[in-house]
């Protein structure tokens, strides 16, 4: 229950797994968390994460075409 380690977690999927979507579902899960989070980490995570679920997004839609 802590944003630090759960974006770290996220960042770790993210490196070391190839599934798109399984990617998306951490990123999504994070800001479900901790999106609203006055904490600056949290803050700062949570753009990166919405960026990150732009660009999964993105890499979904265009490997299903």
């Amino acid at each position: 229950e802590n944003p630090m380690n759960y974006y770290q977690f996220c960042t770790l999927v993210d490196r070391n797994y190839k599934d798109p979507k399984l990617k998306l579902e951490h990123y999504e899960k994070y800001i479900e968390k901790y999106g609203k989070s006055k904490l600056l980490f949290a803050t700062y995570a949570a753009t990166s994460a919405k960026k990150r679920i732009s660009e999964l997004k993105e890499e979904i839609h265009f490997n299903t075409e």
